[in-house]
């Protein structure tokens, strides 16, 4: 009876053993992680740009922007202004002229010129020089011209005196000035008491015309430049410029 007890007690605590070491393993094999269960963490890591990348980047232009720029402002054109007519000094030659230029009466400033007489020379030297002797003319022969500067020195036959101031008369001359005279007014050999200046245009480059006349009235030369601009006379000034 006795040993029928123990074996009862030896397989019972058998079974108990085999029933842990069952539990156990279960425990085991469940704490395991699978491939499937549990994903690995990966590494986060910042990519550094490869060289060529870097060099790419480095070679793109990048776009220009267009820089503001203030245009430059527009040329104006000096404005001349000019004495109306009818104009007076108190000199009756001097106002002889402006009044015959304000009627465009050409022939009574061509019928005031007085030839006084231009010496030649048989080297002229330069512009506004004496003129060349003709064949023949012994040097500081007087000869009947007029100096007529063109811009530049000249001097001018009676024939070519009267066409080119019926021209200027035709384009109306108006009045800037008047002064009294320096040595050679015209730049050339000449006398004169006055000079009396006109302009074409009222706007610079204006056109020279200017007269050079004696006190009582006589016309001793004259000047014409279409192209020049119109300065302040020197000398003393008789009656200034607008």
């Amino acid at each position: 009876m006795m040993a029928g007890r123990r074996l009862v007690m030896l397989a019972a605590a058998l079974l108990a053993g085999v029933a842990i070491a069952c539990s156990s393993g279960d425990d085991e094999t469940s704490a395991t992680p699978t491939a499937s269960q549990t994903a690995a963490p990966t590494e986060s890591r910042t990519t550094a740009p490869t060289v060529s990348q870097t060099a790419t980047a480095a070679a793109t232009p990048t776009a220009s922007v267009p820089t503001s720029k203030t245009p430059p402002e527009p040329t104006v054109a000096e404005h001349v202004r000019y004495h109306d007519y009818p104009a007076t000094t108190g000199i009756a030659g001097v106002d002889t002229v402006i009044a015959s230029v304000a009627a465009g009466d050409a022939g009574a400033l061509i019928t005031a010129v007085v030839i006084l007489g231009v010496p030649c020379t048989p080297n002229p030297q330069g512009v506004g020089s004496l003129p060349r002797c003709p064949d023949g003319a012994a040097a500081g022969t007087l000869l009947e011209l007029v100096p007529m500067p063109l811009c530049e020195g000249y001097y001018a036959d009676m024939q070519e005196v009267t066409e080119r101031i019926t021209t200027a008369m035709s384009e109306a001359p108006r009045l800037y000035a008047v002064s009294r005279a320096e040595s050679q007014p015209l730049g050339q050999a000449t006398e004169a008491d006055y000079l009396v200046t006109f302009g074409f245009r009222e706007e610079q480059p204006a056109g020279i015309f200017r007269v050079a006349l004696m006190a009582d009235g006589t016309i001793t030369g004259f000047s014409l430049c279409g192209l020049g601009t119109l300065t302040p006379p020197g000398g003393d000034v008789v009656l200034g410029p607008r």
